[in-house]
C-alpha cells in the first residue's frame, strides 16, 4: 500500500509541476495547449472552414449576395486563423470579393483585379494539408 501511496505522490506532483509550467506560460485551457504545440492549428481551422464552405455552398459569382457571404467566410475565418500573416490573406482576399459584389451592384465601380490573395490562401491551405 505504501508503493501505491508513493506512486500516486509522484503522479501527483509531476502533473502539479506541469500545471505550474503551463500556467507559467500562459496556457489557460485545453486549445491554448494545441496553439502552443501546433501553431498552424488555428490556420488549419481557418482553412477548413473555407474549404467546408465552398464544398457546401455552389457559389454564384454573378450574385453580389453570395459573393459577399462568401467575404464574410473569408473574415470569419481569420478569426480562427493563428498567424498573422495567414489572417491578413484572408482579410485581402475578403476585401477583393466585397469589391467584385460591388462591381455588379455598381458597374461604374473600379473593382481591382488582381485576385492574388484568393491564390495565396489556396496555396497556403494546400500546403497545410499536405
Amino acid at each position: 500500500m505504501s508503493d501505491d501511496t508513493s506512486k500516486t505522490a509522484t503522479w501527483l506532483g509531476i502533473a502539479v509541476s506541469i500545471l505550474t509550467v503551463l500556467a507559467f506560460f500562459g496556457v489557460k485551457n485545453f486549445d491554448e495547449l494545441k496553439q502552443a504545440i501546433d501553431s498552424d492549428s488555428g490556420d488549419r481551422k481557418a482553412c477548413n472552414q473555407v474549404a467546408e464552405y465552398t464544398q457546401q455552398n455552389k457559389i454564384n459569382v454573378q450574385s453580389p449576395a453570395q459573393i459577399k457571404i462568401y467575404a464574410d467566410v473569408l473574415r470569419d475565418a481569420a478569426t480562427k486563423a493563428s498567424s498573422a500573416d495567414f489572417r491578413s490573406k484572408l482579410h485581402n482576399a475578403a476585401e477583393y470579393w466585397d469589391a467584385q459584389a460591388r462591381q455588379l451592384e455598381d458597374p461604374s465601380y473600379d473593382a481591382p483585379n488582381d485576385n492574388s490573395a484568393t491564390a495565396l490562401l489556396t496555396n497556403y491551405c494546400a500546403q497545410l494539408s499536405t
